[in-house]
């Protein structure tokens, strides 16, 4: 089969609407290998302003992910994967509640992601104590992140402390 036209190459360029895309008379270059290079529109957020689509912040899926967060706060082993949901409830909600927050979905963390050395293996764009992501997130995005991981961090504290309380009754 031999070269495609440059209209075939600028109709089947992948495009993501609002992010990358491609004028009807886009330059194309061929190089030497199957293929062609075509012009494209990249879009680029002001640090400040809100990205397109949505990012996801992973949460930990279960606690051998994250250990020593909740050996930070006495969480016995027993009440360890409670801690892990109650924290990543406290953060979800937290977010719901952040307006700078409109676009960061929570989810658990998915695949090879779930176990300790997949968490921490990964790479992430950003990654906190706690929770991370692949995306990438605007100044004031990560700062809600953060905000939310400290309201999280004193459910869990609080819950570590009824804990104790049971454990002393």
């Amino acid at each position: 089969m031999g070269r495609m036209s440059d209209e075939w190459y600028i109709k089947n360029a992948p495009v993501r609407d609002g992010e990358v895309e491609v004028d009807a008379g886009a330059i194309v270059s061929n190089g030497a290998d199957k293929g062609a290079y075509v012009q494209c529109w990249v879009w680029v957020p002001d640090p400040d302003e809100e990205m397109p689509g949505s990012a996801v912040i992973e949460t930990p899926a279960s606690a051998e992910t994250v250990v020593s967060m909740l050996d930070e706060h006495g969480i016995d082993d027993c009440d360890k994967d409670d801690a892990v949901v109650l924290w990543a409830d406290a953060l979800r909600d937290a977010l719901e509640r952040d307006p700078r927050a409109n676009r960061l979905e929570v989810s658990a963390a998915r695949g090879q992601r779930v176990t300790h050395h997949g968490w921490n293996g990964a790479a992430w764009s950003e990654w906190w104590s706690g929770c991370a992501t692949m995306d990438t997130l605007t100044e004031s995005e990560a700062e809600a992140v953060e905000d939310a991981i400290t309201a999280a961090d004193a459910a869990l504290a609080e819950f570590a402390a009824r804990m104790q309380q049971q454990t002393d009754a």
